[in-house]
Parts: structure tokens; sequence; C-alpha cells
């Protein structure tokens, strides 16, 4: 097989290559039959049943839909429930709304305790590299389309700080940009590099060792994440069980200092990084706000809380979104359906089921006329009219006209797209930079 998505055709019992958006794509392959309905092939090609209403290409795990009801299936076809939920991309797996990661998680199938996760390939430049899985070999290119090395039978995360984490026979290390192996393989799980530190894992507890490999802080938490600002959200309690009403996340976050010590104790159900010095907080199922000093600047009250970006927080309540500034005032009431949060002073909103943009004050930027579109990203915003996509700048002018298949978003100076069966970079101005 090779680079793609396939259907399953049920009559003639094979699998016959479809066209379908540009997701993160695993060594699984996602299926569909003409009924619209979803089914998953794993790599050993063992099939499971086509009968999901949605699917999400979640690398070891999957994510799946019936009716409302999301769920997990494993690689042995096991159906694991999850919440009840909304269909917005950041509601899916909603107790892990606060990380904001779709498709990075294992769970152990017994306890559900998370064991792994790697965003493995993906679509988007880090430091000018780009991993791409054509299903035998993990190939890293560079923003020129230069062919650097290659990896077979490994899982590779995204580069940060010149380093990406690699999985050879579950065990993790780290390679520089060249592919070269820098920190040998010996971690059960990692996190990437973030401020000259990264969390890794020996059995059920997490540390954090320099680039040389060393460990600064003990293997001492139950989830232990990313410096940002200075700070590490972490948990030494924290678990993840199946229930009967899905998987449940029990246990309380903190944060910590570079030197492992807690300046905000861990009393928190979820934590979001810090931004703009402050951070979504959870309890009791209610989100609110912190700063650095654990001070309550908003009090738990929403249902949802995205960190803050550009002195702007996002919330939810009664399903309708709004946002908030650094002193906790609503810029505008809670009207939108759907809602992004900021990104380069706008954000996509949907009013009356119509996508648009507004500025910083809660004004239009761009009024609700698209029914597809995603945060600009260097300057530029992906937008979807009749089954095809381009790209505007903020003045609503098409800097690449509606004429593609498929594409993500800009990420240093290029965009994954899709025409046909064929995927390319392009740049700001359209222009073709290599194929893959």
């Amino acid at each position: 097989m090779s680079f793609g998505f396939y259907k399953f055709s049920i009559n003639s019992n094979k699998y016959n290559k479809i066209d379908l958006p540009i997701t993160y794509l695993s060594k699984s392959i996602v299926i569909a039959d003409a009924s619209g309905r979803w089914g998953y092939v794993n790599e050993n090609n063992i099939f499971f049943p086509v009968q999901y209403e949605r699917s999400v290409d979640l690398l070891v795990e999957w994510d799946i839909k019936v009716s409302t009801i999301y769920a997990y299936i494993n690689e042995d076809g096991i159906v694991f429930p999850l919440i009840v939920c909304e269909s917005n991309e950041y509601e899916i797996i909603s107790f892990l709304f606060a990380e904001r990661l779709i498709g990075c998680w294992k769970f152990n199938t017994i306890d559900g305790e998370m064991i792994s996760h790697f965003h493995n390939v993906q679509n988007y430049f880090h430091e000018k590299r780009v991993l791409i899985d054509d299903l035998t070999n993990i190939k890293c290119f560079n923003n020129k389309g230069d062919f650097i090395f290659s990896y077979k039978n490994v899982e590779l995360g995204h580069y940060s700080q010149a380093y990406a984490s690699i999985n050879i026979n579950k065990k993790c290390g780290f390679v520089d940009l060249d592919g070269k192996i820098i920190i040998e393989p010996q971690f059960d799980s990692v996190w990437n590099f973030h401020e000259g530190l990264a969390s890794v894992k020996i059995g059920k507890k997490w540390g954090y060792i320099d680039s040389l490999g060393k460990l600064v802080i003990d293997y001492q938490f139950n989830d232990a994440r990313d410096f940002k600002n200075g700070l590490a959200r972490v948990s030494c309690d924290i678990q993840y069980v199946f229930t009967e009403h899905g998987i449940s996340k029990v246990g309380n976050y903190g944060f910590i200092n570079t030197f492992g010590d807690f300046v905000i104790s861990p009393k928190f159900k979820s934590v979001s990084d810090f931004h703009n010095d402050i951070s979504a907080i959870c309890i009791d199922d209610k989100w609110g706000y912190i700063n650095k000093l654990g001070k309550v600047l908003v009090t738990p009250k929403y249902n949802q809380a995205m960190p803050f970006s550009n002195s702007r927080g996002c919330v939810k309540l009664n399903n309708l979104y709004g946002f908030l500034d650094t002193n906790g005032i609503i810029i505008d009431s809670m009207k939108y359906s759907k809602a992004f949060d900021y990104d380069e002073t706008t954000a996509a909103v949907q009013f009356e089921g119509k996508w648009g943009f507004i500025s910083l004050d809660g004004n239009w930027l761009i009024p609700p006329i698209y029914e597809d579109i995603s945060s600009f990203k260097e300057g530029l915003a992906r937008i979807g009219i009749n089954g095809k996509y381009g790209f505007i700048n903020k003045y609503n002018e098409w800097i690449i006209t509606p004429y593609l298949d498929d594409v993500t978003s800009f990420k240093e100076g290029l965009a994954q797209v899709r025409i046909g069966s064929d995927y390319y970079y392009i740049n700001k101005n359209g222009d073709k930079e290599f194929s893959i």
C-alpha cells in the first residue's frame, strides 16, 4: 500500500485508495465505505468492521463516533467508550482538553494508565524539518524538499530545540536534525525538549533530563509536561481509569520550577500551560484562570476555558462561547456557537452557522460568511468553499484562490496541499516548492 487513505470494498474484499482530508497518518489506515461509515485496518491487515459515523486517526489508538458518543478502539478492535460530548475538535476528548492534543495518546487497556504519546508523523514543518510516513519508512525532508534521513519501524516526534524523540523497540531517546541518535533510547516514554529540558518516563514515574541526557529532576511524577516560561505542569497522583461512563482522570496538577520544586501546589483537576502569565484551571469540573503566583483571577464557573492568547481567553458557558480580558471581563457577549482562541490578534468564530474573524476588541474583522475556515497562521487563513481550499489575508482578499482539494495551514512559510492524489508543498505565493 502506498501513502494515503483507503476504502474497503466489502464485495471485492479489497482496499481502494480514496481522497480524504490531510491528517496525521500512522501505520494504521483509516478506511470508509460508500455509505459514509468508517472502519479500520491495522498494520497487520486485520480489518475492523465499517460501522462508525466519524473517524480521526489517533496514531496508536483511534477515536471513533457512534451517534454522539465518542470512543477509542484499540489495535485489537476493542472499543472503550468516552464521555458524551460535542463535535468541536477541542471537545472530542473532553477530559484531555487542557492539553489540547488529539491523536497523541495511548492507554493501558487494563487500568487506563497513559503509557505513551507521540506526535509522530506530521504535515507541518518544525525547525525546517518535516516527517513523512509512507507506511514503510518515516522520511525526513528539509524545507527545500531535500531528503535528510529515514528510519524503518520506529516512531518519531516532531523537532523542538533541534531534537526529535525516537521510539525504537518500545524505548525512547532523541535524534538531532540529521537523524543521528544523540540520547540513546532508554526511556519508556518522552516529551520533546522545551527550555533546555525534556520530561522522560521510566516505569510509571516521570522526571526531566537536560540536552546531554543527564537527569536533573528525579523520577517522581505520574505526569510531567513541557516547561513553558520557567514552569511545568505536573502531577504526583494523576491516573486515567476506565469507568462505566468512559475514561476518567483522577488526581491533581500543579506547577514546578526548573529545580523540581512546587511553586503552585497540585490542587487542580486539570491545568493549561501559562500564556500571558495566566493558566486555565479546572476545579470540580468548572474552569477558571490563575496567575503565576497561583492566585485565582477568574473564579471557576465555565464549562470550558482555553489558554490565554494575546491577552484574551476563550470560554464556554451554556453552549455559547465568548472572550475574557486579563481582568476576567467579557469583551463581547457570549454569543458564538463555536470559537477558536486568538492567533495573530484575530479569532475565528462561528455565528448563526457561518464563520468569520473578530479583532481583539470583539468587532468583526471579517464578517461571518464562510462555511469552513482555520485560524490565521503566518498572516494567512485557510478557507474552504464548495469543497475547494485557498487562503485569504486579514483584508479578506484571496491570496491563493480556492482550487486545492485539501491544504494545511502555513508553518515556516510552507503549506502541504493536495490536488487529486498528488501531495506537495507551496509557498505563500501559491508556487509549488517541492513534491512528496
